[in-house]
Formats: C-alpha cells, structure tokens, sequence
C-alpha cells in the first residue's frame, strides 16, 4: 500500500467509470462530438468500430433516440 499503488488504483477505477456503457444520440449529434464528450479512448473509430452493426456502412448515419454502445465495461 504505497502512495504510489493507491493512487495508481484509484486511476484505474476512476476512468473505468467515466462515462456509461450506453449513449442516446441527441439532435446534431456526430459520432465524432459524442466521443469527445464522453472522451472515449480511440475517438469517433472507435465508437463507430463499436456500434458497425447498428450504424451500417455511413458513420455519419447516426439519428436522435439511437442508442450506441460506447464499449464501456
């Protein structure tokens, strides 16, 4: 129990737990503004990577009420 490990501990569990593992689209949202705002490791790629099955071939075809997974565990 250093400093060192408890800060290195409370890190880790502080950014497992920075955003939800769901987000609804809002109104003029993008998949770029959405991982920005969650600050999602990998940026929109990965929220689209994500979310392939749902969005289809268009990362831009994102629409208001859709819910995204955003890889959260």
């Amino acid at each position: 129990g250093s400093a060192e490990e408890n800060a290195t501990k409370s890190t880790a569990s502080s950014a497992a737990g920075r955003h939800a593992a769901t987000y609804t689209v809002q109104e003029g949202d993008s998949l770029a503004s959405i991982a920005d705002s969650l600050g999602l490791d990998g940026g929109w790629r990965a929220l689209y990577a994500e979310n392939k099955d749902r969005i289809g071939v268009d990362p831009s075809n994102i629409a208001a009420g859709q819910t995204l997974d955003t890889g959260a565990e």
